[in-house]
């Protein structure tokens, strides 16, 4: 299947860190063209398995845009992986970038979910303070 125009994130840009004059990141680069249409969950779920044995920055980053562009949902292995992988390879701004864009997206995971991330993102002095601003994201998004 070809696709005829680019894909695009919902939101392609993500300002964070804006406090610690950080850079802005810009997941579009990561959606390529090569792979241009969706997953099931355990597809994604292998890929997370072999990322946390074998982990490549660029990799990963391209299957977070997949995940987040092709779906609406995502199950709680996943985020277990996810949260596993950027606690071992200690990735805590990738971790928050990836939450942020959940959010934002409005990706419905569950309640648990969202509490595992935010434990995980506790562990990263470089993300700790702005933990407050993805609850109340969080919140916002969806309706609490």
């Amino acid at each position: 299947m070809k696709i005829s125009q680019p894909l695009e994130l919902k939101i392609s840009r993500v300002m964070i860190f804006e406090q610690k004059n950080m850079e802005i990141k810009d997941y579009q680069k990561y959606l390529t063209n090569n792979f241009t249409y969706p997953m099931s969950q355990l597809g994604y779920q292998s890929l997370l398995i072999q990322t946390l044995k074998n982990y490549n920055r660029n990799q990963f980053k391209k299957i977070i845009s997949h995940l987040l562009y092709f779906n609406t949902q995502i199950n709680e292995e996943i985020i277990e992986y996810l949260s596993e992988i950027c606690k071992t390879h200690r990735i805590g701004q990738t971790l928050y970038e990836f939450v942020y864009l959940l959010i934002e997206n409005r990706i419905n995971i569950s309640p648990k979910s969202f509490r595992r991330l935010i434990d995980t993102l506790k562990n990263f002095k470089t993300v700790n303070d702005q933990l407050m601003n993805l609850v109340l994201m969080y919140m916002k998004n969806y309706n609490f």
